[in-house]
């Protein structure tokens, strides 16, 4: 007897799935993935889908060793199973921009179904074997996501009957949509109670009629059907947490069916069951988990990945092209900077780059080198959370650990000009300052706009300035901490927006930006508003009422005859003369008269703009 090419070709492709299970990785080698990264499930009567590592993989139901199905160039994501389990629909990027394909689960080519250059968003099949997606704008309405379905052979996609719509299904008699008007299911948006939350409507594809099901303040999305009922996604049950309900069309009966109370159910999908019976599939916290509709069962899928791991090789990586977060050394011979998680120095002219840190598994970031010349400051998580730390520049010494039980990402940390502290910024928008001799941390201010902002301290490290607003919405005032007495002052008004106060490096002027410029207004094109634009302006603060403010105007006076006195002051030989140090060569004191603080404001001679990162270099001019 003799077989037709089309079934030797099938039982090739049965023959080597076989020997894939059969000779798959020894044990020892085997690696069963944190569930969290099978993701985008679907479920046949036989098997699983899920994406994986940027590929396609199909695992039986029983779970065990998966097979690679898929994998072009770009990302894939939602696989869909058609209504036989024969052949799998998914997201994927093999010509430069992601569409629609197929490919039967035996194997073959992938079949490209969309050319659109923007992106679908894959929901499901149709009863009638079409795809049903979604994508922004493509007809009636630019900035609304809008449904469609299109044959899986090819060819327009046609709209459905509704104006806008997302995550969608159509039941088995192929009368009712359901779906969600938008979605945000991408977003990590948990517990979300505002005006983006999605509710699930019906609407009658022949008759035209519409109803929403759901009005839950919270979340409610991913329809689903199996045998006239609707599975769908809700954060309305007593934990507040994604879990899987069920609602009945007829009589209007709904129902929570698994409650989980700590991670949320994430990208559920339904079969048909190995019995007809239905079962969802979905990711929870670190599994990939198969619910029985009819028993309400759920167990895990395990599932081990076959195959080489070249990426988890020990590798040599070009990181040139990725630092972040540079500062220069004191004399400006080298710089520190962030690259790939580890803190390097690089020479400005001779030598080559250092490797401070040289971590796997841990990230080092935001390196700042000490006034001294003599550490690094770098927060690190090989704690577990982002910690403050301290080394030495040679390369060699030991790191030493600042901070500890911290709770929150940190930020910017900026040495004061001693070098004793690090004032720095966490997640919760707190200023802390910590004293490297002391080993003490203070929290300084907490930011009501939930934002880390530039700060500067005084030449004399015992003041430090930055500016923050009293409310999320409010103007930023400038505030001035000493830093001995632990007081915090506000020294601006919240008429106007002050950013990027600086001190200078003698301890007479503090420099700032302010919005306060709001001549010469412009008209708009469309509609009918006035709109200030340039409104910054840079000025400076006499720190003392005996400090000469910059830039007075000219007056011409008649000269008296100086004193002998007079000339020895003006001349600084004045027998208390300091020439800004006291005896022992230590900065001289910074006093701030606050009183009257912004009154002594003075508009320095810079045309209007806008203005950031103000700082003053060692000739005392002022950089921005």
């Amino acid at each position: 007897m003799s077989l037709h090419p089309s079934r030797i070709a099938t039982v090739a492709v049965l023959f080597t799935l076989a020997a894939v299970c059969a000779f798959a990785v020894s044990p020892a080698s085997a690696v069963e993935p944190h569930g969290g990264m099978l993701r985008y499930p679907d479920v046949s009567a036989s098997h699983v889908v899920f994406v994986y590592a940027n590929d396609l993989w199909l695992v039986p139901r029983q779970g065990g060793t998966a097979i690679p199905l898929a994998s072009p160039p770009g990302a894939e994501s939602f696989p869909r199973f058609d209504a036989d389990g024969d052949t799998i629909a998914f997201m994927g990027n093999y010509d430069g921009g992601t569409d629609i394909y197929t490919v039967p689960v035996a194997g073959g080519a992938p079949f490209r179904v969309t050319y659109h250059p923007d992106t679908e968003i894959l929901t499901d099949w149709t009863p009638d074997g079409r795809l049903l997606f979604w994508s922004w704008g493509r007809q009636w309405y630019p900035r609304a996501q809008e449904l469609f379905s299109v044959p899986s052979t090819g060819g327009l996609p046609e709209k459905l009957p509704i104006p806008y719509g997302a995550a969608a299904a159509i039941s088995g008699d192929g009368a009712w949509l359901a779906y969600t008007p938008h979605t945000r299911d991408q977003r990590t948006w948990k517990r979300y109670r505002g005006g983006m939350a999605t509710d699930i409507w019906l609407f009658h594809l022949t008759e035209h009629t519409a109803r929403r099901i759901t009005e839950w303040e919270g979340t409610d999305t991913l329809p689903m059907w199996h045998d006239g009922t609707i599975y769908y996604l809700s954060d309305a049950g007593p934990s507040h947490r994604l879990n899987l309900w069920r609602y009945d069309p007829a009589s209007g009966e709904r129902a929570q069916i698994t409650d989980y109370t700590g991670y949320d159910v994430k990208w559920p999908a339904i079969g048909p069951g190995a019995d007809g019976g239905g079962e969802i599939v979905f990711q929870h916290a670190g599994d990939l988990v198969l619910l029985d509709l009819a028993s309400g069962a759920s167990r895990t899928v395990e599932v081990t990945i076959p195959g080489a791991r070249p990426k988890l090789r020990t590798q040599r990586t070009a990181v040139a092209d990725l630092i972040r977060n540079q500062t220069v050394s004191p004399s400006g011979k080298r710089a520190v900077v962030e690259a790939r998680g580890d803190i390097w120095t690089l020479p400005a002219e001779h030598g080559s780059p250092r490797n401070l840190t040289r971590t796997s598994g841990v990230a080092e970031r935001d390196p700042a080198w000490s006034p001294d010349g003599e550490s690094i400051a770098y927060f690190s998580d090989e704690s577990g959370e982002y910690e403050l730390y301290v080394r030495p520049v040679d390369g060699f010494s030991a790191p030493r650990r600042l901070t500890e039980g911290a709770d929150r990402f940190l930020y910017s940390p900026v040495w004061s000009p001693d070098s004793r502290y690090i004032a720095y910024w966490d997640r919760a928008s707190r200023l802390w300052i910590y004293d490297v001799e002391a080993e003490t941390d203070v929290e300084v201010h907490k930011n009501a706009a939930q934002s880390a902002t530039s700060v500067s301290w005084s030449h004399d490290a015992r003041w430090l300035a930055f500016a923050t607003p009293d409310g999320g919405r409010q103007p930023n005032r400038i505030r001035l901490y000493e830093v001995d007495a632990g007081r915090l002052h506000t020294v601006t008004s919240s008429m106007f927006n002050d950013t990027w106060p600086t001190f200078d490096r003698e301890g007479d002027f503090l420099y700032f930006a302010s919005q306060r410029e709001f001549s010469d207004p412009i008209y708009e094109d469309i509609g009918t508003t006035w709109v200030y634009t340039h409104t910054d302006r840079l000025y400076a603060v006499p720190l003392r009422d005996d400090v000469s403010a910059p830039r007075l105007p000219r007056s011409d006076e008649e000269e008296v005859a100086a004193t002998e006195e007079d000339e020895k002051a003006e001349n600084g030989e004045e027998e208390d003369a300091t020439n800004g140090e006291t005896a022992d060569g230590e900065p001289e004191p910074v006093a701030i008269d606050l009183d009257g603080f912004e009154a002594r404001t003075v508009a320095l001679p810079v045309d209007r703009g806008n203005f950031v990162n103000l700082y003053v270099n060692d000739a005392g001019h002022l950089l921005y």
